[in-house]
């Protein structure tokens, strides 16, 4: 389960990172179902959506959409 998740957090970050948001936080190796995971990020103009995504690089689905009103 902790891989299923760590590749959820990984293409949700990616997904940001396509967006011009620099992430400041790099470790995750400790993320554990249901447990807090607090993701950091900088280069943000307004708010920012925090998506999570599974799949291939060239085929992600959108599991959830954690929020859409995230601000630096």
């Amino acid at each position: 389960m902790k891989v299923v998740i760590s590749s959820m957090i990984l293409a949700a970050l990616l997904g940001l990172a396509n967006a011009k948001v620099q992430f400041t936080n790099s470790n995750f190796d400790d993320i554990e179902a249901g447990q807090t995971f607090e993701i950091t990020w900088s280069e943000a103009e307004g708010p920012v959506t925090v998506t999570l995504k599974n799949g291939s690089d060239d085929d992600l689905k959108t599991v959830q959409t954690l929020t859409t009103s995230c601000g630096p």
